[in-house]
């Protein structure tokens, strides 16, 4: 009996303890994407994180010791989530969406919601229409916010201008987009439009038809467009 005692304390330890994190280790490589927020259930518990960060503080607003805790959490999270690393990826820039959309719900989040949208651009995946329709949605949000639109429309110029390579996007369905944009004669549309424009302008030397849609921006009904198109110039004297 005392060798059997002897036994189960310390050979089943001993199995235990040799084989317990090669078990761990076997069970971490089975989950190569722990951790990235990609996938269905990632987006899911994501969004119902903002949720209750967005909606569940009443109290310490502006006090001596605290101010708004849940809200600086929130900032945080979207703050990570928005250091982009890596190649281009469909399932972070879906989930990226969705966050956006979830915070967008929220008046004072707004700005948040637009940085989210912002990162979920990948023009270079993205057909003429799918970018389109992604920047009037994001154009949508900017309504009594001009100031919130001209960061924002600089943000997408700025991707644009300084992508590697082929990271860009086509310059023939980036100027179709910039087109549609500047056709409708909203502001926000306008300035996509024209930081778009001047991001395309640059990248290709200005040629020919760019410096045709930076001649049409410069008649835009929205005075801060006809700004940011006379501010460039194709040629240096």
């Amino acid at each position: 009996m005392a060798a059997l005692g002897a036994r189960s304390r310390h050979g089943p330890g001993r199995r235990a303890h040799r084989h317990g994190p090669a078990r761990n280790l076997e069970f971490r490589r089975r989950r190569p994407g722990r951790g990235r927020p990609a996938g269905e259930q990632a987006a899911t518990a994501l969004n119902r994180a903002l949720t209750l960060l967005a909606t569940g503080e009443t109290a310490d607003d502006a006090g001596a010791e605290r101010d708004r805790p849940a809200r600086q959490r929130l900032h945080a999270l979207a703050d990570a989530l928005t250091r982009r690393s890596g190649p281009p990826d469909r399932s972070r820039r879906a989930v990226l969406a969705e966050a956006g959309r979830t915070l967008a719900g929220h008046r004072d989040l707004v700005p948040q919601a637009v940085s989210l949208l912002v990162e979920s651009l990948e023009p270079a995946s993205m057909g003429a229409d799918e970018l389109h329709a992604a920047l009037v949605e994001l154009a949508a949000l900017h309504a009594d916010r001009p100031a919130l639109a001209a960061r924002t429309a600089r943000t997408v110029g700025n991707g644009v201008q300084f992508a590697r390579g082929a990271e860009a996007g086509d310059p023939e369905a980036l100027l179709d987009v910039v087109a549609r944009l500047a056709g409708t004669g909203d502001l926000t549309e306008g300035l996509f439009a024209a930081e778009l424009t001047v991001a395309c302008g640059r990248r290709t030397e200005w040629t020919g038809p760019w410096r045709t849609q930076l001649r049409m921006l410069r008649r835009h009904p929205c005075g801060d467009v006809r700004d940011v198109a006379y501010a460039q110039f194709t040629a240096a004297e």
